[in-house]
């Protein structure tokens, strides 16, 4: 199994089925308090390593206050998925769209250059309680700016999803 360096997270392993995955060990992401959590890159072997570096490294100089930017949007989200199922089904109710974050719960991190645009886009997909089916991904373009926060079907932005250009800009939610 081969393997490629980076500077931010170190020796990345060649995914066994999925050639152009690499992987990483789980490392600590101040952004969600020093949890453990493993990135998978999607790139040719011959790619340059220093645009993922440098996502990569400046994302995880992001913290718990960066964090903050994401909870309008996935507020959003858990208001809209309370509107269709209503809030009875939990067993918790949100006031303030700052507590979102204490259901938010990553396990992976995916890396992947859009080949659109050749951006680099970083994209987090994680479990929240109040949608078990679908989860939530939070995408950023490069690592700096916030481009969607859906539940998780793999669309880096919404223009993808729905092939519609008036979505081009809108942040997903």
């Amino acid at each position: 199994m081969a393997e490629i360096k980076l500077n931010s997270i170190w020796v990345l392993k060649q995914d066994i089925k999925f050639l152009d995955w690499w992987k990483s060990e789980e490392i600590s992401v101040p952004y969600f308090e020093n949890q453990k959590i493993q990135f998978v890159i999607e790139k040719k072997l011959d790619e340059d390593n220093a645009i993922f570096d440098n996502v990569i490294s400046n994302f995880l100089k992001l913290n718990e206050k960066d964090k903050l930017k994401i909870s309008k949007y996935a507020y959003e989200s858990y208001k809209d998925f309370v509107n269709i199922v209503g809030e009875d089904e939990f067993n918790f109710v949100l006031n303030k769209q700052e507590d979102i974050r204490k259901y938010i719960h990553p396990y992976k991190i995916y890396i992947t250059k859009r080949r659109k645009d050749g951006l680099v886009y970083l994209s987090i997909n994680t479990n929240c309680d109040w949608e078990e089916e679908h989860w939530l991904q939070i995408v950023y373009k490069n690592w700096n700016e916030i481009v969607r926060v859906w539940p998780i079907d793999w669309h880096l932005l919404c223009i993808d999803a729905y092939w519609d250009l008036s979505r081009e800009n809108k942040i997903c939610w």
